[in-house]
């Protein structure tokens, strides 16, 4: 299965689904009144627009470890959600719901559009929408969606065309490295924990635990020890800044000259109450080499944004083909957390 061939439907795609995906993290959990009310608005416009496909929801308490487990969304269930939903998700950790959709060989199997609603009481939350691309409602539920959001103060987030896995599928590594065509294309996992955006100090702790065994005993100095810095998971055709993020791209050298080349490509910046969103073009785009689409507003975008992005060497571990045992894939997953900024070294 080459996913690299011409775009086609998603049923075309065994590995990933082409999308429209629509990413952000709140500051807040879905338990704080403006979070709360986004998480609402959000869950209402996407079963207006979607209910009809929606064939599996499920809501999952905070158990360490558990699979979350898609079940058949019954009106019941669609019921308890929005339940759950505007009381803040006081005992729920994650709303999931997915499409039913059917394989070429006619079973039934889990498919896109992909919801999801996730928090940790007092924050952040996330919000992600998975649509298909060519969805007669995916460009009017996402600007109903970015609309919902003005006024919600946000971590970070990330908006654009890419490609997607069934939900509730993992693995990030099975993915083919589709980015070398579409240069754009989103495709990095996002969820509520990312390591980009939420920082976690076990997993620091471990890094350097595997970094001193692959010394084999030496002694690394503390400076080169493995660490990182959150912020922007990803670059996409909107990028989602909330004020820490804001305030590291406003200290950055040249900043008027950079915002300015973006404008200059068709791009734009925009304040809002809660965040700020930088646009790259006036309207996504795959980026596709074959039919020479220009990604130069992508590369201005990354260029203004590069102090917000998080680490380069853990956006290297959530990035597509990542395997670290296959040095082709790892020189894949770089190509694709390089991708604008070797355009604009070039």
């Amino acid at each position: 299965m080459d996913i690299l061939r011409a775009r086609g439907t998603p049923s075309a795609y065994q590995v990933a689904f082409p999308a429209l995906r629509f990413c952000v993290w709140t500051e807040g959990g879905f338990d704080q009144p403006d979070c709360g009310a986004a998480a609402l608005a959000v869950f209402d416009a996407v079963m207006e627009s979607l209910g009809r496909e929606i064939g599996y929801l499920t809501l999952v308490k905070p158990t360490a470890d558990k699979r979350i487990r898609l079940t058949r969304a019954t009106l019941k269930k669609r019921e308890e959600a929005r339940a759950a939903v505007a009381a803040g998700m006081p005992v729920h950790r994650y709303l999931k719901a997915a499409a039913k959709t059917m394989s070429d060989e006619g079973t039934e199997r889990v498919g896109l559009p992909g919801f999801s609603l996730s928090h940790i009481p007092g924050g952040p939350g996330f919000v992600g929408l998975e649509i298909p691309w060519e969805h007669p409602a995916a460009t009017g539920l996402i600007a109903r969606l970015h609309q919902i959001m003005d006024g919600v103060p946000l971590v970070a987030g990330v908006c654009g065309y890419g490609f997607a896995m069934a939900p509730g599928d993992f693995g990030q590594y099975k993915l083919p490295p589709a980015h070398l065509r579409f240069r754009t294309a989103l495709m990095a996992q996002m969820e509520l924990l990312s390591r980009e955006v939420r920082y976690d100090a076990p997993f620091v702790q471990m890094r350097r635990l595997y970094q001193r065994r692959d010394a084999k005993g030496a002694t690394i100095p503390e400076a080169e020890l493995f660490d990182y810095e959150t912020g922007l998971p990803d670059i996409g055709w909107r990028t989602y800044l909330g004020a820490d993020l804001s305030a590291r791209v406003d200290a950055q050298e040249g900043r008027e000259t950079k915002l300015a080349a973006l404008i200059a490509q068709g791009g734009a910046m925009e304040e809002r109450a809660g965040h700020r969103v930088v646009t790259a073009s006036p309207a996504p785009v795959w980026g596709d080499l074959n039919a020479g689409e220009s990604i130069t507003g992508y590369i201005a975008a990354r260029a203004y944004l590069e102090p917000a992005l998080a680490s380069r060497s853990i956006r290297l571990l959530s990035a597509p083909c990542h395997d670290t045992s296959d040095k082709d894939r790892m020189r894949e997953a770089e190509a694709y957390v390089d991708r604008f900024k070797e355009e604009e070294d070039a």
